[in-house]
């Protein structure tokens, strides 16, 4: 699966899409992370509940993450979790940037840390993920899993931390199961979309019960 200096074998799909150099990945992740960011924060801004969760979505930012690493050909793992990291560090640049000079407001510098050190963790993951979707082999498939796993399992988290779900909280978590089953099954390489659908299952579902495990400590119901 690797070859020399970090670079991966690509699979027969990945053989006939064009090289892209470095200093273009670079720049298309650097920019579409800032102007996504932008945007990110225009939506958490402007749309009513529950619908402003959309700008807020660490799993949207995570997916956009595994497309850059999927962009970087031919695949290397390296140059992959650099361009991750770069979109993630760009979204957050766009997002708080907006928020400082479009809406004149400030953030509790903990909590811009705090979001840093994630983007710092999930730069990396998600952006070598995204490569492995051209690599032979099951890695392609538990790429696109993957990435798809991040969209549903995302809105869980929030439940978790709640004292007690919403209607609508559960009607988000269903909405963004689906959401990244479709993601997972559209990611996959041809012939292998069962089996990244298969695969996002089982992590949803180990996800959501350790959600659960959580949500009724919560409560006090464990």
């Amino acid at each position: 699966m690797r070859g020399v200096a970090g670079v991966l074998t690509p699979s027969a799909d990945a053989v006939v899409l064009p090289e892209l150099s470095r200093a273009a990945t670079a720049r298309t992740a650097a920019v579409t992370g800032l102007v996504a960011g932008v945007v990110s924060f225009a939506a958490y801004d402007a749309l009513p509940a529950p619908w402003d969760r959309l700008g807020g979505s660490a799993g949207l930012w995570c997916l956009l993450t595994w497309w850059a690493g999927r962009r970087v050909r031919p695949p290397s793992l390296p140059w992959a979790a650099l361009a991750g990291l770069v979109t993630q560090l760009c979204l957050l640049a766009g997002f708080y940037g907006a928020l400082v000079v479009l809406a004149g407001r400030g953030e509790d510098p903990r909590r811009v840390l705090a979001w840093a050190v994630l983007a710092l963790l999930a730069g990396p993951l998600f952006g070598a993920l995204g490569t492995l979707r051209w690599v032979r082999g099951w890695p392609a498939s538990a790429s696109a899993a993957l990435a798809g796993a991040a969209v549903a399992l995302e809105p869980l988290v929030g439940v978790a931390e709640s004292t007690g779900p919403a209607d609508e909280d559960l009607w988000w978590c269903a909405a963004a199961t689906v959401t990244g089953l479709v993601v997972a099954a559209a990611g996959a390489p041809r012939g292998r979309w069962l089996q990244a659908v298969a695969l996002a299952v089982v992590v949803v579902a180990v996800g959501a019960g350790a959600v659960a495990v959580l949500a009724g400590r919560q409560l006090g119901l464990l």
